[in-house]
């Protein structure tokens, strides 16, 4: 597949060739990317980092400084995949001083 240096350029290059030629002796190959997490994966915007307080079992307890991303361009909101890990935990420590 050729490499084009502007749209032109290409546009002009499958204009005079037909793209069926291309597919024919095509190799499979397989795409990797990283899950970036403070981008929104409802609109794609760049999330920023916030801490926030989570209040449980109706404020008899609160966790102090939850790392969470908020999205300024579609307000989505989301925990830190961090915090998410240690939610085991977490509840564990709760049960264990009595709240249920």
């Amino acid at each position: 597949m050729p490499v084009f240096k502007t749209d032109e350029e290409a546009a002009h290059f499958w204009e005079k060739n037909d793209a069926a030629s291309y597919l024919e002796n095509r190799q499979v190959g397989r795409f990797e990317w990283e899950d970036l997490e403070d981008r929104c994966e409802i609109c794609g915007s760049k999330m920023r980092i916030m801490m926030t307080e989570l209040n449980l079992s109706n404020g008899r307890a609160t966790i102090h400084n939850v790392k969470k991303y908020h999205c300024d361009s579609c307000l989505n909101e989301r925990l830190s995949k961090e915090f998410k890990k240690n939610l085991p935990d977490i509840a564990k420590e709760l049960f264990e001083v009595g709240l249920k």
